[in-house]
């Protein structure tokens, strides 16, 4: 798993989050490839830097990505929003999940170009969950702008432990 926060010193918020998920993921037995950061001065070519080293140098099964704002200001979304760089990237890791960003409003031009079906965890409220059977539909894990020879099915599903009930 790889970290990234937008680091800024007059706001934790980020890095707490991200780093304090690493601090526990590691803790179960998860490893930590990476813990990055970029600031408030970073450019979104900066922010396409950072997905070319996740892509080509880490290569990181999860990544979580942490900078609130770049969800939720209009010239964050447009500076520092991860999706867009991603998609130039062409390159997506199995799992990726953006802190406080799918339901969102201002990133809603970003949902209609369908950026959104490529995160596998936005937030405490996912659109997606749809009850005991989440596989994330026809979008497992981000494969679909991953490279065809990583394009495979690893959804995951649920055994029906109760089939009588139907």
């Amino acid at each position: 798993m790889v970290a990234v926060a937008l680091d800024d010193p007059y706001d934790r918020y980020n890095t707490d989050t991200c780093f304090g998920t690493t601090k526990l993921a590691k803790s179960r037995g998860i490893n930590i490839i990476s813990e990055l950061t970029y600031s408030a001065s970073s450019s979104s070519q900066d922010v396409l830097d950072l997905v070319y080293k996740l892509k080509n140098d880490l290569k990181p099964d999860a990544v979580i990505w942490c900078d609130w704002a770049s969800c939720a200001l209009p010239d964050n979304i447009v500076t520092y929003n991860p999706l867009p760089q991603f998609k130039k990237a062409n390159y997506l890791p199995k799992a990726l999940s953006l802190l406080d960003c799918v339901d969102e409003a201002g990133v809603s031009s970003l949902n209609e170009k369908g950026l959104f079906q490529f995160v596998s965890a936005g937030q405490f409220v996912n659109e997606k969950l749809s009850g005991p059977d989440y596989t994330e539909d026809a979008h497992p894990y981000s494969s679909v702008f991953r490279p065809p020879l990583a394009k495979k099915n690893i959804s995951v599903s649920i055994i029906d432990y109760f089939p009588l009930w139907h």
